[in-house]
């Protein structure tokens, strides 16, 4: 296994991303882990480079997908059993990785019904145009959740790719919030994004808000037994 972030930041793999940076604070200034206030360097180096990592929601994803945690509970140990978090609603769910990558594809959180693993989606299954991670002006009805177990808000999809989409809304999102999206009348879609824009708009007779988002996990197909 490679090196382990959280334990080198001294959190659990479900933190928010604000116990993250609070972490890292924590360690450098109040304990003093900062070559200025007294700490080694290669200590430093490596919370530096744990926090790096797992600051960002993508790298954070694709850390946790190339270091599978190996679960540790009751003296089991497997060579297949491991834990991920959900980037959505942070519940830490076991899964076994001795399934084909078809079927890793489909697995699902157990409590919100998230996706772990993206889907390379065709964009010629959602609508027949054009190649993959070409955006294509659309419009069709979304709606998204920005917390687990909080309302879900309506959208207009006006343009979408493979990778991302933009959208309007009534609310504003602020940058590199996390969301949960599904297409409204296509239930076998749904994504996991995170927002790097959101602009205020109006007409004459309303207010509204436009937003582009990426992928962090997305698929277009019906999920698979969830494991937890």
């Amino acid at each position: 296994m490679n090196k382990n972030y959280y334990k080198i930041l001294q959190v659990d793999p479900s933190a928010e991303q604000a116990i993250i940076k609070s972490a890292f604070r924590t360690l450098m200034l109040e304990l003093k882990k900062h070559p200025d206030c007294g700490g080694e360097h290669a200590n430093a180096q490596l919370i530096n480079e744990a926090y790096e990592v797992l600051k960002n929601p993508i790298s954070r994803k694709e850390y946790d997908k190339q270091n599978y945690f190996e679960i540790r509970n009751s003296g089991e140990r497997s060579n297949s059993a491991y834990y991920m978090r959900c980037y959505f609603c942070g519940t830490i769910n076991r899964i076994y990785f001795n399934a084909d990558q078809n079927q890793l594809k489909s697995i699902s959180c157990g409590k919100c019904h998230s996706p772990f693993f993206s889907q390379s989606m065709d964009i010629h299954e959602i609508q027949k145009e054009k190649r993959r991670h070409t955006r294509f002006k659309c419009q069709f009805n979304i709606q998204f959740q920005i917390d687990y177990g909080g309302m879900w808000y309506n959208g207009e999809c006006i343009d979408l790719s493979s990778n991302g989409m933009r959208f309007i809304s009534p609310i504003h999102l602020r940058m590199d919030q996390i969301i949960k999206i599904k297409f409204k009348n296509d239930r076998k879609f749904q994504a996991i994004a995170k927002t790097v824009r959101c602009i205020k708009k109006a007409t004459n007779s309303q207010m509204y808000y436009e937003s582009a988002i990426t992928y962090i996990e997305a698929r277009y197909e019906a999920p698979s037994n969830t494991q937890s």
